[in-house]
């Protein structure tokens, strides 16, 4: 698809096309909730495909085609829109799960091989001006934000969609560096507000949508630093994980944590359609139990996709 760039260029040129025609179910008979096939909602969200590599046996979590094949069967299976992705390796590692021709993505440079990707339906949105906005901190590998500008081609949604993927573990250390990384960001959405034009003209500003793995909880999970303060304080601010159930609806599967957001800034959040959705593949035939896979056990993720509705 294309290129991985540590800048990528702009991504124009997508054409006006007729809406296609919403996924019903699959040859298990599966169909995903009613919202999800709703043409009057638009789906964003985030997943964590945990070390997703450009060839099957390799790498930290090895996986064989059948592994590849299911994964892009959740992301097609639910009829899903707009994505950021963490812990892609590469190009090569997308263009394996057998997505169908309507996806389109564009893969970021940091992060040596756990980069963010942003994954998108094309008959439904376009994304151009893909780039990275990178994060301070002194920790390696760096991983910086994957913008894009999202534009519904059926809809009068416009918004800028920021994938990310921040520092991990729950030492001092790596919370101290988390929480200059969210400081980071909370830096770059008010430069950003600073361009906010007043009420009664939009000035071309468009409001943003953040989305990926966090590494932390709302609360913190280092008991002596909540590392994302700086922006659940932030009452322009709306995270995902307000409207979930931390003990049904965790995001992490080993450690039971909400640790995936998809987070609105005030200007989309009156576009938001019901409470958003925790994709639990771990519990949900055919992915919690199909065969072939890699010794013979389901190689999906440790991680669920968290998914929210926009009213398009």
């Amino acid at each position: 698809m294309f290129p991985r760039l540590a800048i990528l260029a702009l991504l124009g040129g997508c054409a006006l096309v007729p809406r296609a025609r919403r996924v019903e179910a699959d040859d298990t008979g599966f169909v995903p909730p009613a919202e999800f096939l709703d043409p009057a909602l638009l789906q964003v969200g985030t997943f964590n495909c945990e070390w997703l590599n450009d060839e099957t046996g390799t790498g930290m979590v090895p996986r064989n085609d059948v592994d590849y094949a299911m994964i892009g069967r959740l992301i097609a299976g639910w009829d899903l829109d707009l994505l950021a992705l963490e812990e892609v390796n590469g190009d090569a590692a997308l263009a394996r799960l057998g997505l169908p021709d309507t996806y389109a993505w564009a893969v970021g440079a940091s992060g040596w091989s756990q980069h963010v990707a942003l994954l998108w339906r094309s008959d439904r949105v376009a994304v151009t001006g893909v780039h990275e906005v990178h994060l301070a901190g002194d920790q390696w590998p760096s991983r910086d934000l994957l913008v894009g500008e999202v534009t519904d081609l059926d809809g009068d949604l416009a918004f800028t969609f920021a994938g990310l993927h921040l520092h991990p573990y729950d030492g001092l250390d790596d919370a101290e560096e988390r929480a200059r990384q969210a400081g980071a960001i909370h830096d770059w959405l008010q430069r950003r507000r600073a361009r906010r034009p007043p009420p009664g003209g939009d000035g071309g500003y468009r409001p943003v949508i953040l989305a990926g793995d966090f590494n932390d909880t709302l609360g913190g999970i280092n008991p002596d630093l909540a590392t994302l303060d700086v922006l659940t304080a932030d009452p322009d601010l709306w995270f995902s994980a307000e409207a979930l159930d931390p003990a049904e609806d965790y995001t992490w599967i080993p450690g039971r944590e909400i640790i995936d957001h998809v987070v609105l800034t005030d200007g989309i959040q009156p576009r938001r359609a019901g409470a958003p959705v925790v994709i639990a593949h771990d519990r949900i035939p055919p992915w919690s139990d199909y065969d072939g896979g890699i010794a013979d056990e389901p190689t999906i993720s440790d991680h669920r996709p968290v998914v929210l509705s926009l009213r398009r």
